[in-house]
C-alpha cells in the first residue's frame, strides 16, 4: 500500500542504503532505478529498482536512491567509521533540504 507516501504527495522519493558501488568505505552515489540491476541477487525481498519503478508510476514522481558504500557488504555487518560521517553528513544535507 502506498496511501501514507501518496498522502504527502512528493515529487521525489529518496532511499537510504549501503550498496557495493566498488568504491572507498563512506562514499555515495545518487543513483536512478536503470542505474540499478533489473535483475540478480539481493539482500532484500524485492528488488529495489522493481520498488522505485512501482512507486514512481504509481506516485508520479521521482525515485533516487542514495547508495553508500559500505566496508563489509555482508548482511547484518557493522558500521564502520567512514560509513557513520557520510551518514552524518547525508542527514544534515536532508535536514537543509527538507
Amino acid at each position: 500500500e502506498t496511501w501514507r507516501i501518496r498522502e504527502l504527495d512528493p515529487d521525489t522519493v529518496v532511499f537510504v542504503d549501503a550498496v557495493d558501488l566498488g568504491a572507498k568505505p563512506g562514499d555515495a552515489a545518487i543513483l536512478e532505478p536503470d542505474d540499478l540491476r533489473a535483475k540478480g541477487y539481493d539482500t532484500h525481498r524485492a528488488p529495489l529498482k522493481l520498488t522505485m519503478n512501482y512507486l514512481a508510476q504509481e506516485l508520479s514522481c521521482r525515485c533516487l536512491l542514495v547508495a553508500v558504500q559500505p566496508m563489509d557488504v555482508r548482511q547484518d555487518a557493522p558500521m564502520c567509521a567512514e560509513v557513520r560521517r557520510s551518514a552524518r553528513t547525508l542527514a544534515d544535507v536532508f535536514a537543509e533540504l527538507i
